[in-house]
């Protein structure tokens, strides 16, 4: 052959061959942008599947929590992207029925002509109050998601008067970990050293200097000081000296009303809300206090019209020890507007969060005076007196309103309300004046009898702030008379202390009806913790609670759920873990205790079950029915283990015990119980308690407050911030990563780092990520060989040896079904290339696979509570904090849900798609036996055969 010949190259994009040099170098760019425009198209169209999907999957969730009948079909399998060509067969689903309704589409237009109603088979109808005069909203459930409102643009400079983004992003976190002057200029000393050169703070002073001079434009604490006449039990009377660290809640609460960044959230109206699908209404659901009876009560005494607007609150009170060994009060008060999502409201230290107004004084006795019987009269005294101080500012305007140009530029008359109070059972004597657990009738809610405790099936009279008045007022009437002994008598008679409380000078507030049921004291740390578990470990033996302990240690790990390594290290104050034990206890205790406890079980159980209930996000009417039934049988099972002998009535008769009867109730009076427990207002004091540990112990709670004050400018200017950055899209990277998982950071041990971001759930064509894996510190890209096992599973299970052919035969029957449902020709047009031609290539079979594993995976899916998008991280790593993690989790397979072991979650690449596989072993359910019956639950074996699946067919567990 002669001349010189041309070498070729393949294509780095496409694979074909090209001349050396200009040509190939001309169709690698063409090439190039071509997959660009493809892959932007693609993009398009997985927003668009995803719409659909998404609007389907919540469907689906919803009409699995009311029973409807004709629910959609599980997923075919990953590659089923066409619903009108979908195989329904044996799924219980007439198919023309349904697309005849159109349930398959967005085209209701056939079924509107059937029923003649003028609206879509599934939807939530909101009716507001009839003063409003407003109409009807329909929320379609098949229809496309509402547009985000965009909110009002703020200043480039977010974050103003700090010099820089980093300045305050420094700054922020210094206020929040309360850092001494020494560690701050330690830092900077460092950072100055060239790591982040954009922090222009030099030192400690002057990063405060700047912190004060901006928090000054806002309300600031101040000392209110007062006295109160106490007669000792020498019966000398003497003045006492307290003081209340207070600052204006009126103007904090305007500074709200006011911001034009909250304009669209606030929800200015009491509504009523309907569940209807399949055109069958399934009863109203509540899903905040707004959509509760208290919230719709409190409208009827409003002017009509939509200009008055009611402004309610959350109130949290309670004191704890500022250390473990020191008797240093701290007790704050603290409001949160019931009246905004609670994905701002239910936050500590947030702007529109939950917010101190009060720092309470101590109110110890005097030295000498602790058995003296007027020392209870008197701290209620004191407490009442600087709630009312605190309270001062809200007098007015609840009585008469307060006229308000709003952030939406409306002029509105707003009145504030205390719609719930947050509190243990303790603090919640001291807010109604109760005289507690000795007194005759000692509940804040209701008079029931001291002896009937236990007796949940009874139906007593409930106290009302009208009544307590008139109880008080004769009281005080029969003093002046002086007619002593009539006067104490009648207050031991109904329960309370002769002391004005300082909500009665609240308009439309009636203390008694806002003191909510807290499941973290009642339940989990009072009926379970210090009462029913005990009972339990009184059954074990000294082996059984050593086969107990290793059995908590070795159990399958789930998401959320926190291990218990160690029984006898659980403090009685830790609510978390003695709820952790309460979730896995029955199972694990079932054959270690004798056959006459079994009745303790079953109360067990039931207990669980109401835990369950009343920790719903959405309650439904059925719901509530539910909830209280069980309530019910618990009473029942307690009067039956009473009756039997086994245990004395008085083990069960206690204060906490009672409470459980006005859980549902308060659900249906106040709303979902996220905004009715304490555990939010709980978390509040570790900051407080963190301020005081670097303060000089001298002027400790005047420095408490001061931090407050940073803190709350802070959160001001990082929602600015992040409103900015939602109008604008922003870059997110100037915001640190202080993400960590909270069930077991405390451990103080390491874990691998790599977490596979899956916020956007996928249902069917495997997508592009969305993070950079490759990157990504901490993990490696690993090839799995043909006829070649991967690993051997830290669990034991040796079911994995044909690992490379499982993914393959997985990937390849999916991408059939991608090729066969691409009407569109995307999937072909981005690969140039058919299906048939692919497997003639061998790309079917390749002798390898590029794997990369990941020990975590932050996934998306819809909540089987009220169907909306959340995410959980779900673990599957041989080392988590010191423990095993393969988590187990649910699985939506053709036969419905089961539940699944992880053992690896790994990304791969093949027919030019990325795939977000996992590796799981199913676990199948024994044949039911009497002690399921027992203890209402069944038993499940692990397979020994493992399965691939793709990661958006797990909703959690």
């Amino acid at each position: 052959m002669s001349g010189t010949q041309r070498t070729k190259a393949p294509c780095a994009t496409c694979g074909h061959l090209y001349t050396v040099g200009a040509g190939l170098t001309k169709h690698q760019n063409n090439c190039l942008d071509r997959q660009i425009r493809e892959r932007s198209n693609q993009d398009a169209l997985q927003r668009a599947y995803d719409e659909i999907d998404n609007r389907k999957k919540k469907l689906y969730e919803l009409r699995r929590m009311t029973g409807v009948e004709g629910r959609l079909p599980a997923f075919r399998d990953e590659g089923s992207r066409s619903w009108e060509n979908e195989d329904f067969t044996g799924l219980g689903m007439d198919t023309s029925e349904e697309r005849d309704a159109g349930s398959l589409g967005m085209d209701y237009e056939g079924l509107l002509d059937s029923n003649d109603t003028g609206l879509p088979p599934n939807h939530i109808r909101t009716r507001y109050h009839p003063r409003t005069s407003l109409p009807d909203k329909i929320e379609d459930l098949d229809g496309p998601s509402a547009p985000k409102q965009q909110p009002e643009t703020p200043s480039i400079e977010s974050y103003a008067p700090f010099a820089t983004l980093a300045d305050f992003i420094f700054a922020e976190r210094m206020v929040k970990m309360c850092a001494s002057s020494e560690d701050i200029n330690f830092i900077l000393r460092n950072l100055h050293n060239g790591t982040l050169a954009k922090v222009t703070f030099q030192n400690a002073a002057q990063m405060r200097k700047t912190v004060d001079k901006a928090s000054s434009i806002y309300e600031k604490f101040t000392e209110k000081k007062f006295t109160i006449p106490y007669t000792n039990s020498r019966g000398s009377t003497v003045d006492l000296q307290f003081s209340v660290w207070i600052k204006d809640g009126m103007q904090w609460l305007k500074d709200l009303v006011t911001d034009p960044l909250l304009r669209d959230h606030w929800d200015w109206h009491a509504k009523k809300k309907t569940l209807v699908l399949d055109g069958k209404e399934c009863g109203e659901i509540i899903t905040d206090p707004l959509t509760a009876e208290a919230a719709w009560d409190f409208e009827s005494g409003l002017d009509k019209g939509t200009t008055d607007v009611a402004l309610h609150l959350i109130a949290y009170s309670d004191k704890s020890n500022a250390a473990r060994f020191n008797n240093m009060p701290i007790w704050p008060l603290c409001l949160r507007p019931a009246s905004l999502p609670k994905s701002l409201a239910n936050r500590n230290s947030a702007f529109a969060g939950n917010t101190m107004i009060a720092l309470f004084p101590k109110m110890d006795p005097p030295a000498g005076e602790n058995e003296d019987k007027n020392w209870p009269t008197t701290m209620r005294k004191v407490y009442h007196k600087a709630l009312e101080i605190a309270l001062e500012p809200f007098k007015e305007a609840s009585k008469s309103g307060t006229w308000t140009y709003c952030g939406d530029g409306t002029l509105r008359r707003v009145f504030p309300s205390f719609l719930i109070i947050n509190q243990d059972l303790l603090e919640q004597y001291l807010a109604s004046l109760s005289r507690g657990n000795n007194a005759l009738h000692g509940c804040p809610r209701c008079h029931v009898p001291r002896a009937q405790l236990y007796d949940l099936s009874g139906e007593w009279d409930l106290r009302s702030q009208d009544n307590m008045q008139a109880v008080v007022q004769k009281a005080n009437q029969l003093l002046s008379e002086g007619r002593t002994g009539e006067s104490e008598a009648l207050l031991k008679s109904t329960g309370i202390y002769l002391v004005e409380n300082a909500y009665w000078g609240i308009s439309r507030c009636d203390v008694h009806d806002a003191l909510s049921f807290d499941i973290l004291h009642s339940i989990w740390l009072g009926i379970w913790g210090k009462h029913l578990w005990p009972l339990l470990r009184g059954c074990l033996s000294a082996d059984g609670i050593s086969e107990l302990t290793y059995r908590l240690k070795t159990a399958p790990s789930f998401p959320n759920l926190l291990r218990v390594p160690a029984l006898d290290t659980v403090e009685f104050s830790d609510g978390r873990k003695y709820f952790s034990i309460l979730q896995q206890i029955i199972p694990f205790a079932v054959d270690l205790i004798p056959r006459n406890q079994y009745p303790l079980l079953q109360v067990i159980r039931i207990l669980a079950d109401i835990t369950m209930i009343a920790s719903f996000h959405m309650q439904l009417s059925s719901r509530i029915d539910w909830g209280e039934e069980c309530v019910k049988k618990f009473g029942e099972l307690i009067k039956t283990l009473c009756e039997s002998g086994l245990y004395n009535a008085d083990v069960f008769n206690f204060p906490k015990m009672h409470q459980l009867s006005h859980l549902f109730h308060d659900i249906r009076r106040k709303g979902t119980s996220d905004f009715l427990h304490c555990i939010l207002g709980e978390n509040f004091h570790q900051g407080l308690k963190l301020a005081y540990s670097t303060s000089n112990k001298r002027d400790a709670t005047q420095q408490i407050v001061r931090n407050e004050e940073r803190i709350e400018l802070m959160s001001r200017i990082r929602f600015r911030i992040e409103s900015f950055k939602s109008a604008f899209g922003t870059d997110e990277s100037s915001q640190p990563d202080l993400e960590e998982d909270e069930t077991e950071a405390d451990n103080g041990l390491e874990e691998d780092p790599s977490i596979m971001d899956n916020r956007m759930p996928r249902y069917a064509m495997p997508r592009l990520p969305l993070i950079g894996i490759e990157t990504k510190k901490g993990v490696d890209t690993l090839l799995i060989q043909q006829q070649r096992g991967y690993f051997s599973s830290a669990l034991g299970i040796r079911c994995f040896e044909q690992f490379h052919r499982m993914v393959l035969a997985f990937i390849n029957r999916t991408y059939e079904d991608i090729v066969q449902n691409d009407h569109g020709g995307q999937v072909n047009s981005r690969l140039g290339q058919t299906g048939s031609t692919d497997r003639h290539q061998g790309a079917y079979f390749p002798a390898s696979l590029p794997i990369i594993p990941f020990r975590a995976i932050k996934h998306s899916f819809y909540s089987k509570d009220d169907g909306n998008e959340c995410q959980e991280l779900i673990r599957c790593n041989p080392l988590c904090f010191g423990s095993i993690r393969f988590d187990t989790v649910l699985i939506q397979t053709m036969d419905g849900l089961r539940p699944a072991r992880l053992h690896l979650v790994f990304e791969s690449s093949h027919h030019g798609l990325y795939w977000q596989l996992a590796l799981v072993t199913y676990f199948t359910a024994y044949p039911a036996s009497a002690t399921d019956g027992i203890v209402g639950m069944r038993r499940y074996q692990e397979e020994m055969k493992g399965e691939i699946i793709s990661l958006h067919s797990i909703l959690a567990m």
